[in-house]
């Protein structure tokens, strides 16, 4: 696992995200759709560090769980993000992947939403990496000058 993204970053960065995600559920702007479901992965190994849904999962009309972890096993693999992939790299797709767009992929950092329309998640999963990568700087800026030299 990750030295420094841990699952406490990952859930920090989701509630930094939260009023936004919260603003946007069941509005106008998303045609009233009212769930989410986010997934944030290890860089190390490509593994769910944290996942968390939004809204009544009774009244998902998608397994949006399932989708959004494929779109960021997809992302991980391909070390792309999803969109790029769908339009400029298709050829990459392999049976059992998402048809859908909304992961992202940058310097390791992968992070995948669904149940909006496949360019909110993607916004909100790009809000959910900024958080992540500035929280993350944060721990770095912090080391003390008398620290060890290695991470222990």
């Amino acid at each position: 696992m990750s030295f420094i993204l841990t699952e406490d970053i990952a859930r920090r960065a989701v509630a930094i995200a939260r009023p936004t995600i919260e603003e946007v559920l069941g509005s106008d702007l998303v045609d009233g759709r009212a769930n989410l479901h986010l997934v944030v992965l290890d860089p190390d190994n490509g593994r769910a560090i944290y996942e968390e849904s939004f809204g009544d999962k009774a009244t998902w009309q998608h397994p949006y769980d399932k989708i959004a972890q494929a779109k960021a096993s997809l992302c991980w693999h391909n070390e792309r993000v999803g969109r790029s992939i769908q339009n400029d790299a298709p050829w990459l797709y392999e049976r059992g992947d998402t048809r859908y767009a909304g992961g992202v992929f940058e310097n390791g950092l992968v992070v995948a939403a669904s149940g909006l329309q496949d360019y909110f998640d993607e916004m909100i999963s790009w809000m959910v990496v900024s958080a992540i990568q500035a929280l993350c700087r944060d721990v770095i800026a912090k080391i003390p000058d008398d620290a060890p030299d290695f991470f222990r």
